[in-house]
């Protein structure tokens, strides 16, 4: 039940919605992922209560819908009571221009665009506007989901999936697979943190407080990442002080499929890394094998 009960005042309301059931659940007795038809959005967590679990929201959706932002594909991360993957959240609702979708300023806001975001931009570009992403594979037991992006990025690259899985409850990965991307179409992999960010190689460092995190490019050999910065390009935007973008830049080889792995991992955390495995495979994968997502034969 909504709590309505506001300066010590009741509401009518109160005994008319009144339902036995909608008092809060025992924390031990909620599931640890759900599936959100309609938003297709997806949450996975280690644990709820434990200050050491690891969540990660994941999202496809709709980018026409009201108040969204161009930003299918893209997720958050919780681990060890810190917010290592961020939103930045709206901009200013009274802005000039903000809701101005139909000549495409809304689209130039920083927040709002494709840019600002964590997931995959190819080209250089926002996503389609128009465009819809539905989650294509999912499992509870086993969490872990794919989108299917490819309507994000039309005109950009053919089929274009993004899937997140949670091995052993401890460790995420992040898995982009794009095929038959336009010639001179980079792509970045983006994840905004509010971290202080140590680079080495395809290995980079996450710092906030006493708590660290490490990124791990496991595929395409060859790449490092970078940190990018995360200031709005106008001064009527709002700051994002504080923060600041880890990225990856791929450059795709004609005819060639492009697959991007990272792996997040808290500190404290000894697997080894997860195998190798496409993201037609995650319909039947295993995490509870600590060398990660396994067909099942």
């Amino acid at each position: 039940m909504r709590n309505l009960k506001v300066a010590n005042k009741y509401f009518p309301l109160d005994i008319v919605w009144y339902d036995e059931r909608g008092r809060s659940a025992p924390l031990g007795a909620m599931p640890v992922a759900a599936l959100f038809r309609g938003t297709e959005a997806v949450t996975m967590r280690s644990a709820f209560g434990a200050p050491r679990a690891v969540y990660v929201g994941f999202k496809g959706g709709s980018n026409p819908a009201n108040h969204s932002h161009l930003d299918l594909g893209s997720f958050v991360l919780d681990a060890n009571s810190v917010r290592w993957a961020v939103d930045l959240g709206a901009d200013d609702y009274d802005a000039e221009g903000y809701w101005d979708v139909k000549e495409g300023k809304r689209w130039t806001f920083y927040r709002l665009n494709t840019q600002s975001h964590n997931t995959l931009v190819i080209g250089g570009g926002n996503q389609d506007p128009n465009a819809s992403c539905p989650v294509i594979a999912y499992s509870p037991s086993a969490p872990h989901a794919v989108v299917d992006l490819s309507a994000a990025y039309a005109g950009h690259a053919g089929r274009v999936r993004r899937g997140i899985a949670l091995l052993d409850g401890k460790r995420v990965l992040v898995q982009d697979e794009i095929e038959r991307a336009k010639p001179g179409s980079p792509v970045r992999w983006a994840m905004v943190t509010p971290a202080e960010v140590t680079l080495r190689g395809n290995v980079a460092h996450l710092r906030l407080g006493a708590e660290e995190l490490s990124a791990e490019i496991l595929e395409p050999g060859g790449i490092k990442f970078e940190v990018l910065s995360t200031a709005a390009p106008s001064p009527e935007e709002k700051s994002n002080e504080g923060t600041r973008m880890l990225a990856v830049i791929a450059h795709p080889k004609a005819d060639t499929a492009l697959t991007l792995r990272v792996l997040l991992t808290p500190a404290g955390v000894s697997a080894p890394r997860p195998a190798a495995r496409a993201l037609a495979d995650w319909e039947t994968i295993d995490l509870r094998n600590d060398a990660g997502p396994k067909v099942q034969e």
